[in-house]
């Protein structure tokens, strides 16, 4: 009886590589027999682990691996969102939350869900907080149509937009915290 002859199928490491917004810092690696079935794959990190800054343990990135280079895959950013138990938790010290969800589109044309949260503190009325979401809408279209994608969510992690955000809602009602909750690419229809 001949025995058929086994074929060994060699396996190799492929390094996951942020995109150059994040200096281009290793998120990971895959094991696999093809570096082209990474293409079109999801990489969720904290952002804890990108800028080494405990604070932001409870913010995730999501990646998407969109090219391949030996046995380097690049990334880009698809998504930003704040873990509900953290939002949860700042949720308890306020009275009211105040959310929206919508779609914009940024200078460069990439359509973006945008999901805004105000934690106030003491209850409103629901005209006030209908003011809120329409004035919070209004500057975040503004600001999408002025700057890249890539620009918003530089300024979304460095906490710049919200502290903007939160200078035109103190206008409207006195709030303790204001942030993006989410934020990631939509697919264009």
């Amino acid at each position: 009886m001949a025995q058929t002859p086994t074929i060994k199928i060699k396996k190799k490491w492929v390094s996951i590589v942020a995109p150059k917004l994040f200096d281009n810092k290793e998120l990971g690696e895959s094991y696999c027999l093809d570096s082209n079935s990474l293409l079109n794959r999801h990489v969720t990190v904290s952002l804890m682990f990108i800028t080494n800054d405990p604070k932001k343990q409870s913010i995730n990135l999501s990646f998407k691996i969109n090219s391949i280079k030996g046995d380097v895959a690049n990334t880009e950013l698809v998504g930003y969102e704040i873990s509900p138990v953290h939002v949860r938790r700042m949720a308890k010290k306020s009275k009211m939350k105040v959310e929206d969800s919508y779609v914009c589109v940024s200078k460069d044309g990439i359509n973006v869900r945008v999901k805004p949260l105000v934690l106030t503190k003491a209850k409103i009325f629901n005209s006030v907080a209908t003011s809120m979401r329409k004035s919070i809408k209004e500057f975040i279209e503004a600001y999408l149509k002025k700057n890249t994608f890539e620009q918003f969510a530089q300024s979304v992690m460095n906490n710049d937009l919200q502290k903007d955000m939160r200078n035109i809602v103190k206008k409207i009602y006195p709030a303790t915290s204001s942030l993006i909750r989410v934020f990631k690419i939509e697919a264009s229809k």
